[in-house]
């Protein structure tokens, strides 16, 4: 080892030394800390908000999510007229079966019935 790696590792000695006589935080100057700390965040977050948030970015959020909702009416409205039209193929199926088994009355009944309920 050089010289110069020696007295560094010496002065780190000293100095780990000279740590462990030093008092450490308690735990009401943690707390008090981690509070400070926690404020300084909300404060920071809140501002970041503030800054970000300009009118035009508002209505570019508004118009995203109103797309959005748009979307969802749309693919909902879908499912709920594909539910629809699934039911009534099954009607016809049905009505058709009775049909071929029984007849125009037979089928008849049956729709009658079928829709009623």
């Amino acid at each position: 080892m050089s010289a110069a790696e020696d007295a560094a590792r010496l002065g780190l000695g000293h100095s780990v030394e000279k740590n462990r006589e030093q008092v450490g935080m308690t735990d009401e100057s943690r707390r008090l800390l981690a509070d400070l700390i926690e404020e300084r965040m909300c404060i920071a977050v809140a501002e970041g908000i503030q800054a970000a948030m300009t009118d035009e970015a508002a209505r570019r959020f508004t118009l995203a999510m109103l797309e959005t909702m748009q979307e969802q009416a749309a693919h909902r409205a879908g499912l709920l007229v594909l539910g629809g039209v699934k039911k009534a193929v099954g009607v016809g199926a049905i009505v058709l079966a009775v049909w071929v088994l029984g007849g125009w009355s037979a089928a008849k009944a049956v729709l009658g019935a079928m829709t009623k309920g």
